[in-house]
């Protein structure tokens, strides 16, 4: 019974390891203009006016204005339903018209340390697990 419940704490740390390695994205502080957003094609943080935060796949602009990308049941897409025009996308995603009086800051995506804090955090927990069940580390 002890070994069912040991092997039982070690498949649920690793399931929760695995779940914190997914857990995280990381946004530059430094904000960027709308034209290195929309050359970036990289995932944005907007600010509005209002001092509310939206993340989108990615900005486009054409002609007739400013659109952002983002997935159809996330959180812009439901606080801007009332923007969403037809577009050339997939189906799991929207294309929102935003005003470009009421963006206050884009933040572009920092994939380096989006990458490097989650693999911080498995590493140590690996390390918290390995010093709490007493795991001699041998070389034989």
């Amino acid at each position: 019974m002890e070994t069912g419940f040991r092997l039982f704490k070690v498949i649920f740390c690793v399931l929760c390891l695995g779940l914190l390695n997914h857990s995280c994205t990381v946004y530059r502080s430094a904000d960027i203009s709308v034209a290195e957003a929309v050359e970036s094609q990289k995932k944005v943080r907007i600010k509005t006016a209002t001092q509310k935060q939206y993340s989108f796949r990615r900005l486009e602009k054409d002609e007739t204005g400013i659109y952002g990308i983002a997935f159809k049941n996330s959180r812009p897409a439901r606080h801007f339903a009332n923007d969403i025009v037809p577009g050339n996308l997939p189906d799991n995603q929207v294309k929102i018209k935003l005003e470009e009086g009421s963006i206050d800051e884009i933040n572009p995506h920092n994939k380096t340390l989006s990458v490097l804090i989650p693999a911080g955090i498995v590493v140590a927990g690996v390390l918290i697990f390995a010093l709490t069940y007493q795991m001699a580390i041998s070389p034989w």
